[in-house]
């Protein structure tokens, strides 16, 4: 109260004195300190999950298989991995003259909020 955040309040002797407005006192917002990291808003990017045809390609040669399935979190968030199950509703899509960020033209498109498993996976 001392920081001036509560509007109207003041010290009288060793007790605070807070006007009420509307049965509640105004509080202004304080600028110190870290930010929330909390999702303010629902993500409305599908997580979208893909296979990797040149990981195919190039793991025909290797002892050591690197994963080929892709699964995209919104624009940047990426992780690999050979084995997906997805518990929930899903939609498999197929479009020849527009590709995916990656050049992808065929993937599977998940809510943000359904939960996916991985299994050997590696994000890179």
């Amino acid at each position: 109260m001392a920081e001036g955040r509560i509007k109207g309040a003041f010290k009288d002797g060793r007790f605070w004195k807070i006007p009420l407005y509307n049965e509640m006192p105004k509080i202004i917002p304080g600028t110190r300190g870290p930010k929330g990291k909390w999702r303010k808003q629902r993500q409305e990017v599908p997580t979208r999950i893909h296979v990797n045809g040149n990981s195919i390609k190039n793991n025909i040669d290797k002892e050591n298989l690197e994963p080929v399935i892709i699964i995209r979190h919104g624009w940047s968030h990426k992780i690999y991995c050979d084995e997906v199950e997805i518990q929930g509703p899903c939609k498999l899509t197929y479009s020849p003259h527009k590709s995916m960020v990656g050049g992808a033209r065929v993937w599977i498109e998940v809510d943000p909020n359904i939960p996916i498993i991985h299994k050997n996976f590696a994000v890179l």
